[in-house]
Order: structure tokens, then sequence, then C-alpha cells
């Protein structure tokens, strides 16, 4: 029997250990800083099989065979794979999923290592960054169906508008794995546990036939944290996320709206948002689109303690990241406006 888990429309809950460490994490892709490195091959034919090998991979030029390509992006890149990830996802498959006539079947992990925090689950889609005077995607190449288990990159966009490859589509990525460090995401390289922070420098690609390509779909899991303290008398909070298809945004726009009815069903409120370059939930306190506004709440980083990195996020709002985003949208049905990324006018839910 599947893993429920890992079933289309999954929904999970999570108790929260760490608030301070997710909130850390979500802002981190924004402190963006690009180093160079340099080196040459090894194939590799799965997400897994590169993953138990990442640590012995630094500078070596590499062949990823057959991989499925997302604009979508790990937040924790590897821990999927790793030890600790596998069993806390072992863990959930023996614990049965509750039941609610609104909200359908989820799960809700309290007390263990849960799947965000232990098992690597969790994906956002970032805008583009500007890498050496060269306009690139954080993007991953995925061989199996869960995209937070997939190989992040650093994909030149001139491979995009030049009809090389496209969102969804299957090739064969050649480059250079370098540390995440080296690509200026120094932050998200200091949450990556017990797995080897490494990302994929795109030099070339070479789409597969159509003949070849794959149709299963990608599956990406949007995570957010949710503030339960309307309900109780201390400041706690909660993990929520969905499962659903990347690329479609029904399916997006249903994830969203199920998370926002879960944390209202709880008496709180959604803190994070899972997309920089769509308003989904925009307008929540610590919302990626307001954390580069420099209009995020306050009140929530300094009850976490959190002042240093209010500093950072303000320095990096109003020096680097303003040179980002320059690329025309992309993704379904996207658009660009005025170098903001908007996403399509929401889509009926399905049925």
């Amino acid at each position: 029997m599947e893993e429920y888990w890992k079933q289309e429309g999954a929904r999970t809950i999570a108790s929260v250990r760490k608030p301070r460490d997710f909130i850390e994490q979500h802002a981190a892709p924004l402190f963006y800083e690009f180093r160079r490195s340099a080196g040459y091959s090894r194939e590799f034919h799965s997400d897994e099989d590169f993953w138990s090998q990442a640590e012995d991979l630094t500078f070596d030029s590499v062949s990823l065979d057959g991989f499925r390509l997302s604009d979508w992006f790990p937040r924790t890149p590897g821990v999927y794979w790793s030890r600790r990830g596998k069993h806390a996802r072992g863990e959930i498959y023996f614990t049965s999923p509750q039941s609610d006539p609104e909200l359908g079947q989820f799960y809700s992990p309290s007390g263990k290592m849960t799947l965000v925090e232990d098992g690597g689950f969790g994906t956002i889609r970032l805008r583009p960054r500007r890498i050496e005077a060269t306009d690139c995607w954080l993007a991953t190449a995925v061989n199996g169906e869960q995209c937070a288990g997939g190989i992040p990159l650093v994909l030149p966009h001139a491979f995009l508008a030049e009809g090389k490859v496209a969102w969804g589509d299957m090739a064969t990525f050649r480059g250079q794995v370098r540390f995440l460090q080296d690509a200026g995401l120094d932050d998200p390289a200091a949450y990556v546990h017990h797995a080897a922070p490494a990302i994929v420098f795109v030099e070339e690609l070479e789409s597969w036939p159509e003949a070849k390509k794959s149709t299963a779909p990608i599956v990406i899991s949007p995570v957010a944290l949710f503030d339960e303290c309307r309900r109780r008398s201390s400041n706690e909070f909660g993990f929520t996320f969905v499962q659903c298809v990347a690329g479609s945004d029904p399916e997006l726009n249903d994830a969203a709206d199920w998370i926002q009815k879960y944390a209202a069903k709880h008496g709180g409120k959604i803190v994070t948002n899972f997309d920089e370059r769509s308003p989904i939930l925009a307008d929540a306190p610590l919302s990626y689109q307001r954390l580069v506004k420099r209009t995020y709440d306050r009140t929530i980083i300094q009850h976490l303690h959190l002042e240093r990195l209010a500093d950072r996020i303000d320095f990096a709002a109003q020096t680097e990241y303003n040179n980002y985003g320059q690329v025309g949208a992309m993704g379904d049905n996207a658009r660009s406006d005025s170098n903001t990324f908007r996403g399509s006018k929401k889509s009926k839910p399905r049925k």
C-alpha cells in the first residue's frame, strides 16, 4: 500500500518544535551573493543515487540523465534522501491519518520528528537571480516524483529563452557540482542537516525526444507556518503542507485554500507563504513579498528573538535583492508586470 503522504492531494500538519529555524530557513534565499569556483564527469540516473554520493562530488562535472526540470526548489536540498529524512518519513508511514469532513484526510504528527523539520519536505518557488552578470533560475532536476528530493540547479535563463528546454521537460543536464555557498546560498546551506549542501551549475543540456519523456507529474509540497496564539494562552506555531502537482494553477490555488482553512479551523493565521513569484498568500505577515518590501510583521520576529534576521532582511531588501527578478515571468500562466511576478487568475477548484 502506498504511503498516504505520497498520494496526490495528501495534507499534512505538524507540531512545530523550532519556529525560529523555520522562519530563518524561510528568509534565507533572500540573502543572495554569488562567488564562482572551478573542475570536470559522472553519470546519474536517479536523485537518490546522486545524494548518496554528493559528499564526494564537489567540483566534479556530472551528467543528470533523464531528469525533469521544475521551477520549484527544495527548502533543504538533500535532506529528503538523508538517513534521518528517510527515517522520519518511515515513522509517518505507520501513523494513521486523521479525518475531517471539511479538510479531508491529513497527518498530524506530534512529539516526533516531523516531515518538515526532519524529513526534508517542503518546496518553494523563487524569482530569478542575477549570477555573475547572467540571469539564472534556482531550479530542480527531478528523477522521482518528489521535487523536495530533487537536485538543485543554477540554470541560465538563456536555455529557456532559446527554447532548449521548458519547465516540466525531460532532459540531460550537464554541469559542475558546487556548494550551495558557491551559489551565494550560505543561509540555506546552514540549515541542510545530514546531507551535503550541493547544487549543480548547469553548463549544457540536451532535451529528450518527445517519445522518451515521462508524463508522470512532479509533486511539490508547499509548506506554511501558522500561528496558533489566538487559540491558546501561549504563542504556539504549527506547520501545514499540501502535496500537489507542479505547474498546475488550480492545484496550487486549492493547496493555498486548504492551508488557510486548516489554520482558520484551529483559530490561527498563516505566517509564511511559499511562492516568491506569485501573490499566493502574499498578505501573510512573513510572506516573501512582504519580506522583500520590508512590510513584514516585526512583532513575530521580535517574539522569536530574531532581530538580527530582521537587520539582514532589511539590508538585503534595499541593496542586492533589488538587482534580482529582471527576467520575464516563467511557469504556468505566469506574467511579468514591471518586474513583479504575478500568477494567473485563480482557476476553478477541482471537482
